[in-house]
């Protein structure tokens, strides 16, 4: 077990094509996914969870690292993928508890996972990396986007903060977000079947399908891990695939 990979939203889209990919590069993948996953690979640790019951977060991350000798392991990596949309529409007229969903696992379970994550490694001397699944929508506010773009802006706030707190300690953790560009996910599908009544910007998103303009899963998961595997890329980037 030298090379682990921690993956949540594992089971379809850009985590799957992540677990896909880590697989091929002989890293031992620990597949998250509120979904049943199909295991056929040995180097692949399919777990079964859903991760907006926070409640659950802590014991799910001691069994599954009670699975590693921690000793054996020189590279390990959480990638906090797994993610929501949300509803969209006009904020002030959202169900409270539809928009705690979309809090809870776009940035409470992340910060729960790196804290976890970052506190069984402390002692271990293998090269520590946490790679958040950002979006442009961080930055860029989109109307009736106001849970996604907000948890997004605060998943990068988390990656900078918990970057320099880690540059202070001795082989201290990597952190760093990514961008992945408007990828063709199941998310774009339900982005395109929202109604303009509550999505205005609707038809752009309905353009990038038609005009092929939407990245393959498997493209910027590529992308992802290029940048995850690059030495250049400092503690604390908000990086974009290119």
């Amino acid at each position: 077990m030298n090379k682990v990979a921690i993956i949540t939203g594992g089971s379809k889209g850009i985590g799957k094509a992540l677990v896909d990919i880590f697989i091929e590069k002989e890293y031992i993948v620990f597949s998250i996914a509120r979904s049943h996953q199909q295991t056929d690979h040995q180097n692949m640790k399919a777990i079964q969870a859903d991760l907006v019951e926070i409640d659950t977060i802590n014991a799910l991350m001691d069994n599954l690292f009670s699975e590693m000798d921690l000793s054996a392991i020189n590279e390990i990596v959480l990638i906090n993928n797994a993610g929501m949309i949300g509803p969209v529409g006009n904020t002030l007229l959202e169900n409270i508890d539809d928009l705690k969903k979309v809090y809870d696992l776009n940035i409470i379970a992340p910060t729960m996972l790196s804290r976890i994550f970052i506190h069984k490694l402390k002692n271990s001397d293998a090269k520590k990396t946490i790679v958040s699944i950002s979006s442009g929508a961080a930055a860029n506010p989109i109307k009736g986007w106001a849970a996604y773009c907000s948890t997004k802006a605060a998943l990068d706030m988390l990656t900078r903060v918990i970057a320099l707190e880690q540059a202070e300690l001795e082989n201290g953790v990597r952190t760093i977000a990514v961008y992945p560009g408007i990828v063709d996910t199941a998310m774009q599908v339900e982005i395109r079947s929202t109604s303009k009544e509550h999505f205005a910007d609707v038809d752009r998103f309905i353009k990038f399908k038609e005009n092929g303009e939407l990245l393959s899963a498997r493209d910027s998961a590529e992308k992802i891990v290029k940048i995850y595997m690059d030495p250049a890329v400092e503690n604390g980037t908000l990086i974009r695939v290119s």
